[in-house]
């Protein structure tokens, strides 16, 4: 890497004339970043320092697949909670169709003309009751695990959220130290 002035202006006539390669533009934006320039040089500082700002901001924005592991994330969180819609209205309808059967049961054996067949009809409607209610129990099991996975999805959302913010400041703070303060503690961080 030579710092030859008169190799610096041919390459900064190149640059104009649109034919240096990458590495002959890296020896510029390098050259221009140095404190010490010749004066004739210094008006074409801001234009090379201006390439420098703009790779340090490359590294702080999101790459494509970055972009790409969210859209992923959000596809999947909505994939669960259709999943999640469909149970929900299967278990909404059988319990109407239990509610609903429950009643026409309950109607068909009070109506029984005879004591004798009325005991028998309170004691299928006692019977048919404790299956209902069996059958409640069961689905409302059923539905606590459910439900603890949407407070761990909804706890993993947070937590992923919180390591994409750390994950910016440290970058940020890699760029701009000492702006931005974090402590880490047993739970996560903490930017104070």
């Amino acid at each position: 890497m030579s710092t030859n002035i008169k190799y610096i202006e041919k390459l900064v006539q190149l640059y104009f004339d649109a034919q240096t390669s990458p590495q002959e533009e890296a020896e510029l934006v390098e050259f221009f970043s140095n404190n010490k320039l010749p004066e004739h040089l210094e008006l074409y500082r801001p234009m090379f320092g201006l390439f420098e700002e703009e790779k340090r901001m490359e590294a702080i924005l999101p790459t494509a697949s970055d972009i790409e592991k969210m859209l992923k994330t959000d596809t999947a969180i909505r994939r669960q909670k259709k999943i999640r819609t469909r149970f929900y209205s299967i278990a909404a309808v059988l319990a109407f169709s239990l509610l609903v059967s429950g009643l026409l049961f309950k109607d068909a054996f009070i109506k029984q003309p005879e004591p004798v067949d009325n005991q028998a009809a309170l004691e299928a409607f006692s019977q048919v009751s404790e299956i209902f209610g069996m059958i409640s129990e069961k689905l409302n099991k059923g539905l606590e695990p459910i439900n603890q996975l949407a407070r761990l999805d909804e706890g993993n959302n947070a937590m992923q959220l919180l390591n994409t913010l750390g994950n910016g400041i440290e970058k940020f703070n890699d760029i701009m130290p000492g702006q931005v303060k974090t402590e880490q503690a047993d739970t996560g961080r903490k930017i104070l």
